[in-house]
């Protein structure tokens, strides 16, 4: 067979040539797309050329989306109901205590205000108690106190002459103590010869036996001209109350107490008894009367029942601590152990430095 060397007949082989080669080379780029191992020139960017395409043959270059097309694409493909996720971007970690956290902390922060006032309320009612039981007790005393007053009173000595003391109802002389009749006491002075003559028929009693020595001795001294006694007579009894007589004018005085003590006896007994049985009764009333101590009780175990709000400030914090995550709560825990641990650490630190400071101190000294 010839082969035609017309030009026109020439350009339409060479044009036939071509669209075949391209036909060829399309047919290889789409093989080299379905084949994993033959698409990685497609895959880095780089277009598989065939001999036609290197000859200058038109051939149709793959599209390159953008990032944004892409992007475009997966969202129309996922709004088009495609099996393609979305890309979720990465949550960070919260920075503080969740809001079940913060809402726990509130409601303890809010059930410790309720306990202080709870606890405030109670010492407040036992600070009340205690004011009502020591004002009570003052009472008391104040009443015992007038009681004493007058026995200490009715008790105290009116007057003092020599080595004597007189009282309302006895004369103390030396060891001797020597009691009034009423209305049969007398008094008169004497001196040491005349004493002497009259101890002789003195009783037999104590204050009579002593009075006979006083002055049997007296009469024997070298100044028994200067002693003087008061003889003090009281029914059946004497008592003689020696002293010098220089002193004879206050010694008369005295004398003359002794029988007004002794005449007004009765009547001083009286009403001191009369005193003592109204502040007795007084004391009496005074101790009886706990009315206040008896409120104070009351509002103070009324304080203590009021527990109203308390429990239900515990309620909220049970409610609250059961919403926080066990997590949370045990990373809490965790946190206020370690900061007590450290804290305990840090003391314990400081006294080890003290204590080898000191050491160290008093070897170099």
């Amino acid at each position: 067979m010839s082969r035609t060397t017309d030009p026109s007949a020439g350009r339409g082989d060479r044009t036939a040539w071509a669209e075949d080669a391209a036909s060829d080379a399309n047919a290889s780029h789409g093989a080299a797309s379905s084949n994993p191992r033959r698409n990685w020139g497609a895959a880095n960017g780089f277009t598989a050329v065939s001999n036609g395409e290197a000859a200058g043959a038109p051939v149709a270059e793959p599209s390159r989306r953008s990032v944004a097309n892409r992007e475009s694409s997966n969202r129309e493909r996922w709004k088009d109901g495609a099996d393609v996720s979305p890309v979720t971007p990465r949550q960070s970690e919260p920075s503080g205590p969740s809001q079940y956290m913060v809402a726990y902390d509130d409601a303890v922060k809010e059930y410790k205000r309720i306990n202080s006032e709870y606890q405030n309320g109670i010492k407040r009612a036992e600070s009340a108690l205690n004011r009502a039981k020591k004002d009570h007790a003052a009472a008391v005393s104040a009443a015992q106190k007038l009681a004493d007053d007058e026995k200490a009173k009715y008790e105290a000595p009116i007057g003092k002459f020599a080595r004597a003391t007189l009282y309302i109802d006895a004369i103390a002389y030396g060891r001797l103590l020597f009691s009034f009749i009423p209305n049969a006491t007398a008094t008169r002075i004497l001196g040491a010869h005349d004493a002497m003559r009259d101890s002789l028929s003195y009783p037999n009693t104590i204050a009579g036996t002593y009075s006979a020595k006083l002055a049997a001795r007296a009469c024997g001294s070298d100044d028994a001209a200067e002693q003087r006694f008061i003889e003090v007579t009281s029914g059946n009894d004497i008592l003689l109350i020696q002293f010098n007589e220089k002193d004879e004018q206050n010694a008369r005085l005295f004398a003359s107490n002794i029988v007004t003590a002794a005449q007004n006896l009765e009547s001083a007994r009286r009403n001191h008894e009369e005193r003592m049985a109204n502040f007795q009764d007084n004391v009496q009333r005074v101790s009886a009367d706990i009315s206040t101590i008896r409120q104070a009780e009351r509002d103070l175990a009324d304080a203590k029942a009021d527990t109203h709000d308390l429990e239900a400030a515990r309620t909220r914090v049970d409610f609250a601590r059961a919403a926080v995550p066990t997590l949370e709560l045990e990373a809490r825990r965790h946190r206020e152990r370690r900061k007590k641990l450290i804290n305990a650490a840090v003391i314990a630190a400081i006294v080890v430095v003290v204590v080898l400071a000191i050491v160290i101190m008093r070897s170099l000294g």
